[in-house]
């Protein structure tokens, strides 16, 4: 039984670490890619990104809500990190506004901006660009961390069960 128990929380570790790495390497991608990329539309892009996120913190909260009174170390846990989603979610759509200001350049007042000076679109591209990497990071982050506590729990519910056995 030891053994086949210590296979499996190594598979289990192999998993958490794949998918991990996995995510990481599509957020960077997304992050690279896809928002930073001024000639292309991806603005419903941003916007599911910010849905996603909120729906994280939501879930996180709500989880958080319902734990039981002698699991406070989970509970802050869950939420720190749905606090972070939310802010997450926020700069992402600060992101958004940024990137918005530097594709759309059709509106006269920022047309004369322009005028005074051609690389003026270049501050809201940077800092588009840096929203959309510290809102990727504190997505990977909420995720990951989630991630170890299920990953704790269910570790904590399997020597439970491990010690009912015995």
């Amino acid at each position: 039984m030891k053994r086949f128990l210590r296979f499996y929380k190594t598979i289990q570790l192999l998993f958490h670490i794949f998918i991990d790495l996995g995510f990481g390497i599509l957020v960077l991608y997304a992050i690279i890619s896809e928002l930073t990329n001024f000639s292309k539309d991806t603005f419903g892009l941003t916007n599911y990104g910010f849905a996603i996120l909120l729906g994280i913190s939501s879930i996180c909260f709500s989880w958080a809500r319902n734990l039981s009174p002698d699991k406070e170390k989970e509970k802050k846990r869950l939420t720190d990190n749905a606090t972070e989603a939310l802010y997450g979610a926020l700069i992402f759509l600060l992101a958004s506004g940024f990137k918005l200001v530097s594709f759309v350049r059709d509106n006269s007042y920022l047309q004369s901006l322009e005028s005074l000076n051609p690389k003026i679109f270049y501050v809201p591209k940077g800092l588009a660009i840096l929203c959309f990497i510290v809102a990727g990071i504190r997505f990977y982050n909420v995720i990951f961390d989630i991630l170890k506590i299920i990953f704790i729990t269910k570790e904590q519910d399997l020597d439970n069960e491990i010690k009912k056995d015995k």
